[in-house]
């Protein structure tokens, strides 16, 4: 490489620009224009009152199972940690069945 070639490399890696996360500008500006909509387009805004409902059972629902798998995740990982023969033996037969179960 040349003199040359390594300075604009340099200049380059130097630049903010290079790294800077563009893709989430646009991501902001997108949601934001989608903000827009729902706030004064009376279309949106009649349809997001409808959808609005459901959107929050989701969200509940969501949060929820993962709250429950969590719990049931730790009982069976620290179940399969464990000393007592029964306890791992039925951690590691929950645990095998459910990885064994295809999506």
């Amino acid at each position: 490489m040349t003199v040359e070639l390594e300075t604009q490399i340099a200049n380059a890696k130097d630049r903010w620009t290079v790294g800077f996360p563009w893709w989430g500008v646009a991501m902001v500006l997108v949601l934001a224009a989608l903000g827009w909509s729902i706030v004064f387009d009376p279309d949106f805004r009649q349809a997001f009152q409808r959808i609005g409902p459901g959107l929050w059972i989701t969200l509940q629902a969501t949060f929820f199972s993962f709250l429950i798998a969590i719990v049931i995740g730790l009982i069976a990982g620290v179940g399969r940690l464990s000393h007592n023969a029964l306890a791992r033996n039925v951690a590691t037969f929950y645990i095998e069945f459910v990885r064994g179960v295809p999506i």
